[in-house]
């Protein structure tokens, strides 16, 4: 019965595009976790958030534009800032013009964190692709993107 609901699941986008995912989920945790044995759930959980803050460098980040960027609630926002600041990954700051606001910045663990984990999503990235011809990429891309274009907006 199981291979059956599998083989008939096969050919359909949306089962091969969440497959795709928790495999290239699963071999990044193991990446991360191999990287920063020592790091709780930080490694993974909290890869994006490090990331944002490490994009967006050149201006202030505060915790409303984690909340925005994520569209996630204030309280599960502040639980990761203090996870990550915890870690040793991010400090919060003073401003000067407002005392009240705080904003956030990657310490020197923190902007390792993130270049060890960019080595770790090329490496991934070069796994996936492995042994696909240039032409299958820009087609596969090609397809992927009208896919998402087409969903867009999709509410029927």
């Amino acid at each position: 019965m199981h291979d059956r609901i599998i083989s008939e699941d096969a050919h359909l986008v949306g089962f091969q595009m969440r497959m795709l995912d928790k495999n290239m989920r699963k071999a990044f945790e193991a990446l991360q976790y191999k990287t920063f044995p020592d790091r709780d759930q930080t490694a993974v959980s909290h890869g994006w958030v490090v990331g944002y803050i490490y994009r967006h460098s050149e201006s202030d980040v505060y915790q409303k534009d984690l909340e925005n960027a994520f569209h996630m609630a204030p309280s599960s926002i502040t639980a990761i800032v203090k996870n990550l600041e915890k870690s040793g990954l991010i400090k919060r700051e003073a401003v000067e013009k407002d005392a009240r606001l705080k904003r956030i910045v990657l310490t020197d663990k923190g902007l390792e964190f993130q270049e060890k984990t960019m080595e770790n999503f090329a490496k991934l990235e070069q796994v996936a692709v492995a042994g696909i011809p240039k032409d299958d990429l820009d087609k596969f891309f090609e397809v992927i993107f009208q896919m998402r274009k087409n969903v867009e907006g999709f509410d029927e």
